[in-house]
């Protein structure tokens, strides 16, 4: 006679642990680390340099910026701007 399935089988969750290899892959994307201005606000909001800022900080990679816009952010009072290095996708 065969193992009748009750209802509790059912209402398992699936087994999220395991991964089929191209899942696997898919979820291993390989990183760089890049140099950064790490930018907030010091009011609610504020603008500059083509950017919207508020007081949660905004990382901003540095070789996506001109020259211009990084003068602009590093001589804005209104800004909080740190150098950072930070994590981001390799292309």
């Amino acid at each position: 006679m065969a193992a009748q399935k009750n209802d509790t089988d059912k209402n398992k969750a699936p087994d999220t642990q395991a991964k089929r290899p191209e899942q696997a892959a898919a979820t291993t994307t390989k990183r760089k680390k890049v140099a950064a201005l790490r930018v907030s606000s010091r009011p609610a909001s504020f603008r500059r340099a083509g950017f919207e800022f508020s007081r949660t900080p905004r990382d901003l990679v540095l070789e996506e910026l001109s020259e211009a816009q990084i003068r602009q952010l590093n001589n804005e009072p209104l800004l909080s701007v740190h150098e950072v290095e930070i994590e981001v996708e390799a292309k």
